[in-house]
């Protein structure tokens, strides 16, 4: 591959990833749900259920780690939506008639997708740290 091909493909994956940043951005309805919904799940499991299940030790450090697996989840189905919009919307069929390589558009979407991902788990982290997590694993656990 040479420099020119590559200094493309970089310019281009740049490219992809600031507008799935910005499709993500757009999406208001999907943003709040994929940052808010983990949070109300917790919150609901921890103080709505948390006295039904009787466990050695508190609720919410069982809950969390679970909460967590379910912002990945959602991250990952909203990433395969928006690749799925982008196959029926026709733009993959623009993107390759200008000769985007389809890395590219991955690697953006992939971009975005972590993002959401870090960003929703931070917040997830944070509240449960507010609501009383704690884990008793070290960080090489």
């Amino acid at each position: 591959m040479s420099e020119r091909t590559l200094v493309r493909a970089m310019a281009d994956g740049r490219t992809m990833i600031i507008r799935s940043f910005r499709l993500s951005l757009r999406n208001i309805d999907g943003l709040i749900t994929a940052l808010a919904l983990p949070i109300m799940l917790m919150l609901m499991f921890v103080y709505l259920f948390g006295g039904a299940i009787r466990t050695d030790g508190r609720y919410v450090d069982f809950v969390v780690p679970g909460v967590l697996l379910v912002c990945v989840g959602f991250g990952a189905a909203t990433t395969a939506i928006s690749v799925a919009a982008d196959l029926t919307s026709g733009v993959i069929d623009r993107f390759r008639s200008m000769d985007v390589p389809g890395e590219a558009l991955l690697n953006g979407h992939v971009a975005a997708s972590v993002a959401r991902n870090l960003l929703s788990s931070l917040l997830v982290i944070a509240v449960a740290f507010a609501i009383g997590f704690r884990s008793d694993a070290n960080l090489a656990h």
